[in-house]
């Protein structure tokens, strides 16, 4: 174990006193997109997120590309973190271990082409239709759009909740009605795929 994964565990963190000994973990080329034991670890028999890990390595990565930090905080931030806090077990099973080894690519649709990411005015919607949901609406600027290999998608269930009353669906890719519009071309942040 790692000495991150030793003070997560035990919810106890280094002292500036502590630091002298220069232990970090370090993200070497072979192993970066295998970032799982920095987003997750098991504690007492179940799964974590460790937030502060996550946020530090975003930290690095943007100070080198922005685009870079982009796609792995959209990956682990907004696609991994709800499917570990609110997936069910098959779905947790199915996503995590490819989007943490990055051999499967993640997006979040929030933003709307008229409302940006405002979710008070959020047209997209989702209906039951018996055991499963029916999402209509369009999604735009979304990180890792186009390329994702499972999408987290927004929608509005109960309108009269207001911003209250919003869920967020796994789309795979392949979903009859689901389709991708064509890459953003940016004036900034262009390692970033955007649609």
């Amino acid at each position: 174990d790692s000495l991150i994964d030793t003070y997560f565990c035990t919810s106890s963190f280094l002292s500036s006193g502590d630091q002298s000994t220069g232990t970090h973990v370090p993200l070497s080329s072979s192993s970066f997109l295998d970032i799982s034991s920095y987003i997750r670890i098991k504690c007492n028999g179940s799964f974590k997120i460790k937030i502060l890990s996550s946020d530090l390595i975003n930290q690095e990565l943007e100070r080198a590309d922005s685009g870079l930090r982009s796609f792995v905080s959209v990956q682990t931030s907004l696609v991994m973190y709800p499917i570990l806090q609110w997936g069910s077990a098959e779905q947790q099973e199915r996503w995590i271990p490819d989007l943490a080894a990055g051999t499967a690519i993640g997006c979040f649709g929030l933003t709307e082409p008229d409302f940006g990411s405002n979710p008070g005015g959020m047209r997209t919607r989702a209906v039951r239709d018996g055991d499963s949901w029916v999402l209509n609406g369009e999604k735009a600027w979304i990180t890792n759009g186009g390329i994702a290999d499972v999408h987290v998608v927004v929608g509005v269930v109960a309108p009269e909740l207001k911003t209250k009353g919003h869920a967020s669906f796994i789309v795979p890719p392949g979903t009859p009605g689901l389709s991708m519009g064509q890459k953003y071309k940016k004036h900034g942040i262009r390692a970033s795929h955007t649609a």
